[in-house]
């Protein structure tokens, strides 16, 4: 039979594994975000540049697949500019980092009480409500980070009775 420490060590390391995979997937996810914004800026550019010479050729050659390529260019420049106003892949990512940042100091703080609970150092009340804080700090944090972010979805979503049957009672 498991004595209090034990349990209150599972508890935890749970809540660790799920902050460690929840802080990888926010760095990730701002990886993607980076990349997106890069690379659709660069296509936006180039694609802006080439209509431009598209629409100054068609002034000295007046020949169809000019006026074709360009069209299509001219498309393509309209269609990166609206994705980049409408989805800003900038900020998303910036969210991300910042909320992987704050997961590093959750991630850390679970770490050290880990050890702590491991030598026992205080008596279990304490642990039970350092515990029940982190967990009221975390949801905050991952509902704010779900509220910035338009389309990153959590891992582990934390519902009441998720965290219910975790806590310590």
């Amino acid at each position: 039979m498991q004595d209090d420490y034990t349990t209150l060590e599972d508890v935890v390391r749970a809540q660790y594994a799920n902050v460690f995979w929840t802080h990888k997937i926010q760095e990730k996810q701002a990886e993607i975000y980076e990349f997106r914004h890069k690379l659709f800026s660069w296509i936006n550019i180039i694609s802006a540049s080439l209509t431009s010479a598209g629409i100054i050729s068609i002034v000295f050659v007046d020949q169809f697949w000019i006026k074709l390529v360009s069209a299509i260019v001219s498309f393509v420049t309209t269609t990166m500019s609206a994705l980049l106003a409408t989805f800003d892949y900038k900020n998303l990512a910036k969210s991300n980092k910042t909320a992987a940042t704050k997961l590093v100091c959750y991630r850390n703080e679970l770490l050290s009480l880990l050890g702590r609970i491991r030598i026992k150092e205080i008596c279990k009340a304490v642990y039970t409500k350092h515990i029940r804080t982190l967990q009221i700090q975390l949801i905050v944090q991952l509902q704010r980070q779900e509220k910035l972010s338009m389309k990153v979805k959590m891992a582990h979503t934390l519902t009441k009775k998720l965290i219910d049957f975790y806590l310590i009672h």
